[in-house]
């Protein structure tokens, strides 16, 4: 039976973490991998099982990922406007 490796980036993207956690998870043991030189090959079936460790099929109560929250508007400054008056439009105009 052969066995069908993932990059840690595929992994980290199927897991929606970061390449820095997918790594960390190797090292505690929670998903197996193999070590080619300096590049880590992520075991395919290790990753769904520790996604799905109930054995649950996919699209099933799949985690969504978080919405990510809108920027507040800044703040509106509100300026009235007044209508000028008539002895401030005759200075003014010079009246």
């Amino acid at each position: 039976m052969s066995s069908k490796y993932i990059s840690t980036q595929q992994a980290a993207e199927f897991l929606n973490v970061t390449r820095q956690h997918i790594s960390a998870l190797v090292r505690q043991g929670h998903i197996k991998a193999t070590r080619i030189g300096r590049v880590l090959l992520i075991n395919y079936n290790s990753v769904v099982k520790y996604y799905h460790p109930k054995g649950r099929p996919f699209g099933s109560k799949d985690k969504q990922p978080r919405k990510r929250r809108e920027p507040k508007p800044p703040p509106t400054i509100k300026i009235e406007s007044r209508p000028a008056s008539p002895s401030r439009l005759k200075r003014t105009i010079g009246l």
